[in-house]
């Protein structure tokens, strides 16, 4: 922060801070088009990826169109029948039978070169709305809205797919009451379209900075004083206790999750049936499969994780020297991507996985700061039957002739791209705080700097000569504490909690450091420190 407005302007994100003005190349295009089929009742397909993006990115346009009116309906392919994206042959197998005359995507499209060709052929329109990498030459489409297009610096930069969804919402809205439609409805509210781009750009995990703080913000406190009956439902199978205030990592550890279940381990369909519940009582049973379904998916997961980890420890699965890629015919595809981020996080290195069938290897990667993915598998284009994403995920497609040559050009390009050295990804420290400096305006201030998440860290603390008063198991693998700091002014022992811990036994009583996060704990209306220990020493 530079200047002072700078400052308040971050630490007090309102809606009225969204450059409601303020479009993408193209916009006006794409807004006269939908116009122009909403006034002449064409058929528009809204056409949606299936993880937690895609399903918002899906919900809000659609719903909204609903709302103007619109004869509308959406579709999103099935992660593994199908695959990602807008394909030559949907618009035969699934436009052309719903007599769709404008397809519009939403977080997907920027590579669907042959689609967008297919249809022109058969006079549909295509408006491409996406937010993932975007390189000339560029789809045929009537009209084509992604902030990658622009230059990095545009405010609209870090959107994710449903934000792009939202801001082509916020224009449409106002060039509809221009025209005068809402003297004949009513005009649709936009904070309940902030509880989904909430969610959608929290699971994608793009930087929380500038608007997406601003619609995280807006769509947080939404969603926590009511809000959506499918959220509502599924923060209650979740175990989310509201109390007026939710964050960012109950969407991304608790309700994300459970809405990628239904693209991962079946149909998305099922995630974007929950979001368009009308009543709770609706709801709760598609929450509860939902929740069934990410079990399952944990499950899978482990199993997956577990045979990568074990063959590279036997030497039956090789770790390239700066990479990992690895492939089998028994995985399951619909998880891929989280094993590959669990591995990068073990192993310090991009992460390939490759599910092989008949021939042909469909794979989810993952990166770390410092390599670009997306230019990664640039350099390896000609081994690739196709790719698509950006510099931290992204998908591939590549023959099973081509996957360990894949895997030494890969390897090669992220050495160079990462150098010879490169960094075991560590965890920042801002400050040592002693207890006796934590008290209620130190909380309330930290408040102001959520919402927490990508490109905006939680701060963590330090704290020196702790003591473990007491300890209690929480669950199966939480520890709860009454921690207490020797020496100092203030003797006052605060209450701790460390999650996942694998041998509470194992940790001594007296601590030479203690690293934590900072919350307040709200339990029966009343709220008192927290301290969310992240480690027992400092590694």
């Amino acid at each position: 922060m530079t200047t002072p407005e700078a400052a308040k302007a971050f630490l007090k994100p309102g809606f009225h801070q969204f450059p409601f003005a303020s479009g993408l190349l193209d916009m006006e295009k794409a807004v006269e088009r939908i116009h122009r089929a909403v006034h002449r009742q064409e058929h528009i397909l809204v056409f949606g990826d299936y993880d937690a993006d895609g399903v918002t990115a899906t919900v809000v346009l659609t719903e909204f169109l609903r709302q103007a009116g619109a004869r509308v309906s959406h579709y999103i392919p099935h992660r593994i029948q199908e695959g990602y994206g807008l394909k030559a042959f949907h618009i035969d197998a699934v436009i052309r039978p719903r007599q769709a005359t404008l397809v519009v995507t939403v977080d997907c499209g920027s590579s669907s070169h042959e689609a967008v060709l297919e249809a022109k052929r058969h006079g549909i329109d295509v408006i491409v709305t996406d937010h993932h990498r975007i390189t000339p030459p560029y789809p045929e489409a009537y009209a084509i809205l992604n902030p990658d297009r622009e230059s990095a610096r545009n405010e609209f930069a870090h959107l994710a797919g449903v934000g792009v969804s939202f801001l082509l919402v916020l224009h449409l809205r106002k060039h509809f009451r221009d025209c005068g439609m809402w003297n004949r409805r009513p005009e649709p509210l936009l904070k309940p379209f902030c509880e989904l781009v909430a969610i959608g750009t929290v699971a994608d995990m793009v930087p929380l900075s500038s608007v997406n703080r601003v619609l995280v913000r807006t769509g947080l406190e939404s969603i926590a004083n009511g809000g959506n009956p499918g959220i509502r439902s599924l923060a209650g199978v979740c175990g989310i206790r509201m109390n007026g205030c939710l964050r960012t990592e109950d969407l991304a550890f608790r309700v994300s999750p459970r809405l990628n279940a239904a693209g991962r381990m079946n149909h998305a369909d099922e995630a974007v049936q929950l979001l368009t519940c009308r009543d709770e009582a609706e709801a709760r049973p598609i929450a509860e499969a939902l929740s069934r379904l990410n079990g399952q998916r944990q499950d899978v997961e482990q199993a997956i994780l577990s045979d990568i980890i074990g063959g590279i420890e036997t030497g039956s699965r090789s770790l390239g020297p700066s990479s990992l890629v690895a492939w089998d015919c028994g995985w399951h595809p619909g998880v891929l991507g989280i094993v590959a981020a669990k591995l990068v996080q073990r192993f310090s290195k991009p992460s390939v996985l490759i599910h092989v069938a008949d021939g042909m290897g469909k794979g989810s990667a993952r990166s770390l700061p410092g390599v670009d993915l997306y230019a990664a598998l640039c350099s390896c284009s000609d081994l690739l039957a196709g790719f698509g994403g950006h510099a931290m995920a992204a998908g591939l497609t590549v023959s099973e002739d081509n996957i360990e040559a894949f895997r030494n050009r890969f390897d090669a390009v992220v050495s160079e791209m990462a150098g010879e050295e490169t960094e075991t990804p560590g965890m920042d420290i801002e400050a040592e705080v002693p207890f006796d400096q934590i008290d209620e305006r130190l909380l309330d201030e930290l408040e102001l700097l959520e919402p927490f998440g990508a490109g905006n860290p939680e701060p963590v603390f330090v704290a020196r000569n702790v003591e473990i008063v007491n300890r209690r198991i929480l669950g199966e693998r939480h520890l709860g504490m009454t921690l207490r700091q020797k020496g100092g002014n203030n003797h006052r022992p605060f209450q701790g909690v460390a999650f996942y811990v694998s041998d509470a036994s194992a940790i001594p009583e007296k601590l030479d450091h203690l690293v934590f996060r900072l919350r307040w704990n709200s339990w029966n209306g009343k709220k008192s420190p927290q301290l969310m220990v992240e480690s027992f020493s400092l590694r």
